[in-house]
């Protein structure tokens, strides 16, 4: 059985143990000295050099994320400079493997009727997939990185327990079909082009699976025939008045999270409501249920709510678990089996007016600026919004995962022929064009 040495004993290294199980994980590396030498769930915390002389034929897995890129690079300097190349990252992964039912996703793996496998992409899950195909007798060549250097190659397979084929990328090998089940550039996608007659995508493997998809949301899709909305978002910038001009202007609206807490305020409500994070579901379940709101959307990641709450006008949407670093995250076109995550909703609102069918989007209230709160400065339109719900939120590194998303919203946009604008007053976002919310309205005064 692969077994693995995680590195960093935080919340995500926490998050893999229950995905890969406790008899898969060895030990957890940790640079705090607090935690070296203690134990989690059974499981020792160790420092580098106890793993170097006691773990050293364990391949490590890095729990790190777009929102840790320093620490990211800290870890991969300190292995590097100790020659441990034998690690892998947790992200790259099929997004749906990355979420708690992973061990589901493996058994339903969608394609278990082949004789031979031939895989681009060595992480997590083509791993524990090569174990299983290899345990039903299939034939498994498994395709490393295109730049691996040949000593990272042989720490890696000197790891491994099993016979399975890790084949040189300069060997002279072709193959008349790669499966790619890791995230890939276009240049490296590219160069493995020339080792196959066509690549398949596993990469991102949502709409495969049936109990993904979901009928109503399909209903939506190109339902709205109005050229623009609005995307109302809840940053420190939003007045009542201006949704007060949207009611009366009979704007198309979507918002999100903890928006009706501006209700008293204004006749406006938002057409369509969406939640994606499982902590803002759970305090706001209460309001969620009562809000007099046409379409409202809840993902699937939020556990909790879907276990107590089960009301026909509040759609579930699968929210894939997509990691990135230094590439964009995708834009999804197909809501009806998932939607991307970006560090925030209004991401994930921006995909569903797509989807709607909208083609001038407008962002209001998307304020993005949290690193440059002092103490003083709210983050929120009101100071209760979150005070009073014992919500905690960390936005440590969200605006550079934020500003991602974005900038993959603007480029998905700009090759559709949608416009997207920044109508928030003030505010750190500059990804889009930014316009004047009052002047939107001056020809209807």
């Amino acid at each position: 059985m692969l077994k693995f040495v995680i590195f960093g004993c935080g919340k995500r290294g926490k998050r893999l143990l229950n995905i890969l199980g406790e008899e898969r994980v060895k030990a957890y590396i940790d640079n705090d000295i607090e935690k070296i030498d203690t134990v989690y769930n059974g499981i020792p915390i160790i420092s580098l050099n106890t793993y170097i002389q006691k773990y050293r034929n364990y391949i490590i897995i890095l729990t790190s994320s777009a929102y840790r890129l320093y620490w990211r690079e800290e870890i991969i300097e300190q292995l590097t400079n100790n020659n441990v190349l034998n690690f892998i990252e947790m992200v790259g992964c099929p997004d749906d493997f990355i979420c708690e039912n992973n061990r589901k996703r493996l058994e339903e793996f969608p394609v278990f009727d082949r004789d031979e496998y031939n895989i681009y992409g060595v992480n997590i899950f083509t791993l524990l997939l090569c174990e299983k195909l290899l345990e039903d007798k299939k034939k498994v060549t498994l395709i490393p990185q295109v730049n691996w250097d040949s000593n990272k190659l042989k720490q890696i397979t000197e790891c491994i327990p099993f016979k399975a084929i890790i084949d040189e990328y300069s060997s002279p090998s072709k193959y008349k079909s790669i499966m790619r089940m890791i995230y890939t550039s276009d240049e490296d996608l590219a160069k493995v082009l020339l080792k196959a007659d066509r690549i398949e995508n596993y990469y991102d493997f949502s709409l495969k699976f049936k109990e993904n998809y979901n009928a109503q949301i399909l209903r939506l899709k190109k339902s709205e025939h109005k050229e623009r909305c609005f995307i109302i978002a809840c940053g420190p910038s939003l007045r009542a008045s201006d949704l007060q001009i949207l009611f009366e202007n009979k704007e198309k609206c979507l918002s999100m999270n903890g928006i009706f807490k501006i209700f008293s305020e204004t006749d406006w409500r938002p057409d369509y409501y969406m939640v994606t994070d499982e902590n803002a579901a759970d305090m706001y379940k209460d309001a969620i249920i009562d809000m007099e709101v046409r379409c409202k959307i809840i993902t699937d990641n939020c556990v909790q709510f879907w276990q107590t709450v089960d009301c026909a006008n509040i759609y579930k949407m699968h929210s894939t678990q997509e990691d990135f670093i230094d590439w964009l995250p995708a834009f999804s076109e197909d809501l009806e089996y998932a939607v991307t995550p970006g560090g925030t909703v209004t991401y994930s609102c921006i995909q569903l007016a797509v989807y709607l069918g909208f083609k001038e989007i407008y962002l209001l209230g998307v304020d993005c600026n949290f690193h440059n709160l002092n103490g003083k400065d709210k983050m929120y339109f009101t100071k209760d919004y979150i005070n009073d719900t014992g919500y905690a939120v960390n936005h440590d590194g969200h605006e550079e995962v934020m500003i991602m998303a974005y900038q993959s919203a603007k480029k998905y946009a700009d090759s559709h022929g949608i416009k997207i604008y920044n109508a928030t007053r003030g505010g750190m976002l500059e990804v889009f064009e930014r316009v004047n919310f009052d002047s939107l309205f001056v020809d209807k005064e």
